[in-house]
């Protein structure tokens, strides 16, 4: 964009008019705020949470989580010889996959957060 069209102006991004993360298009580029990048992205893929669409369950399409494995995720945790960084170890999902679950994050394991 700087090259293109000037200077970025001190509180503005350089945004995307398409969803090719890999576009390198000028003509595909614009300036805007933080704030109109988030709202261009909710209008495209309104299903969205951090670009990941959403299943009906409340967790990633794309994710493998199976009910077993987050219900034994959430016993280990709760057995006080588990961190989040080590059951992600164990599970090769990310710390914050495993925070989620033990928070309540994702609505289809909360029943197993209520159960002890």
């Amino acid at each position: 964009m700087g090259l293109t069209n000037g200077p970025i102006p001190l509180g503005l991004s350089v945004l995307h008019k398409c969803d090719n993360k890999w576009c390198v298009n000028p003509k595909h580029l614009y300036l805007g705020t933080q704030t109109d990048n988030m709202g261009d992205r909710a209008q495209r893929n309104p299903d969205s949470q951090g670009g990941r669409p959403l299943g009906t369950s409340g967790i990633p399409r794309t994710s493998k989580i199976s009910l077993e494995k987050a219900r034994l995720i959430i016993e280990l945790y709760r057995s006080g010889k588990f961190s989040y960084e080590k059951l992600a170890r164990i599970f090769g999902y990310g710390h914050t996959t495993i925070w989620n679950i033990l928070n309540g994050r994702y609505p289809i394991f909360k029943d197993l957060l209520d159960s002890k």
